[in-house]
């Protein structure tokens, strides 16, 4: 008689200021989430991440100045930061998983979609457009397991 062996899947939710990491298990009964890791990233607001004024330049073309805009808020760029030291720690956390599921806010998703390492994109087996950071471990792992198909849990 052969085993049916359940895989293990990191469950990883994540936005730009906090990430939970669940070990996601499923028996007879349904799928449980264990939250194994949280991670915040100090709450800060743009006025602490920016100088009073912007840089100016000197216009090529005249003797005038400008302001200088920055591409990026500075509040995108620490949430993006953020998001750099996550994907570091999915690495981490995933060696001991067979599979890996991200869920995050749109900008969130995107970043770590973009960002994570061949290796552990490969294991993905699920992406959910969704803030969870807020929810109990029994939604998350409801939320888990409505989205997840038969097929890739066996």
């Amino acid at each position: 008689m052969m085993l049916n062996k359940q895989p293990k899947i990191l469950v990883a939710a994540a936005d730009g200021a906090h990430a939970r990491f669940f070990d996601y298990s499923r028996d007879a009964k349904g799928g449980a989430a264990r939250q194994v890791r949280v991670m915040n990233h100090p709450a800060l607001q743009s006025k602490d991440l920016v100088s009073d004024r912007p840089g100016h330049g000197q216009g090529s073309n005249g003797g005038g100045t400008h302001a200088i805009e920055p591409r990026v808020s500075p509040h995108e760029a620490e949430e993006t930061k953020f998001l750099h030291d996550v994907i570091a720690q999915i690495v981490k956390e995933a060696v001991g998983y067979d599979q890996l599921i991200i869920i995050a806010p749109p900008r969130a998703l995107a970043v770590l979609r973009e960002r994570l390492p061949r290796a552990e994109r490969e294991r993905v087996v699920l992406e959910l457009n969704k803030d969870v950071l807020r929810m109990p471990e029994g939604d998350v792992a409801k939320l888990v397991e409505d989205n997840l198909s038969a097929a890739v849990l066996h």
